[in-house]
């Protein structure tokens, strides 16, 4: 499920320069692009209602995505430390500098 989350964020395919022109643009990218817009439309024109119409769209699909992660962080990385407890494995635990 983090991978489909991450997927729908991101494009992860890209590798090159041009593989964004085989890969579509993800989310984070279009809520880039259309902020940039908006931003260059200020100093002459306010935005349109277009642009923020848009804009809200991608922020609510993005709120979703975030909501989505923390649900798999929440729940689903306690569950699986619940399973490595219950199998007594061990694990490990890197201390932090003081």
């Amino acid at each position: 499920m983090a991978n489909d989350i991450e997927n729908q964020l991101y494009q992860t395919k890209n590798r090159s320069g041009q593989d964004a022109l085989n890969f579509p643009i993800r989310l984070t990218n279009k809520l880039a692009h259309i902020n940039a817009l908006i931003d260059m439309e200020v100093n002459d024109f306010p935005p349109t209602a277009s642009m923020l119409e848009v804009r809200d769209e991608l922020v609510q699909a993005l709120d979703t995505y975030v909501k989505n992660w923390y649900a798999v962080r929440n729940e689903m990385i306690a569950t699986l430390n619940k399973m490595i407890d219950d199998k007594s494995l061990k694990t490990i635990i890197l201390k932090t500098k003081k």
